[in-house]
């Protein structure tokens, strides 16, 4: 997907912008006038697996422990588990 965001950041420059008025039939529009680039669409994508990858690791981890123990273990997660990287959560 990151291979086609250039073409993304162009299609999403070519809707319209909500104005209010203008746009009331129209049903793809943008709310903003910044306009979208590769690279703050791989930034927001490679942002979201990340935080996606790290979200699925806590929930096969605590999958994991409640066989071990046999019940679903209510642990916490660390303070820090958002802020550190992926390689410092394994």
């Amino acid at each position: 997907m990151l291979e086609e965001t250039d073409y993304l950041a162009n299609w999403i420059n070519q809707m319209p912008i909500k104005n209010g008025t203008a746009l009331s039939n129209n049903k793809c529009y943008r709310k903003f006038d910044k306009p979208a680039s590769k690279i703050i669409l791989d930034h927001y994508l490679e942002q979201y697996f990340r935080k996606s990858i790290k979200t699925e690791y806590w929930e096969c981890l605590k999958f994991n422990l409640a066989i071990q123990i046999k019940k679903y273990p209510s642990i916490k997660k660390p303070v820090d588990f958002e802020h550190k990287t992926i390689n410092q959560v394994k």
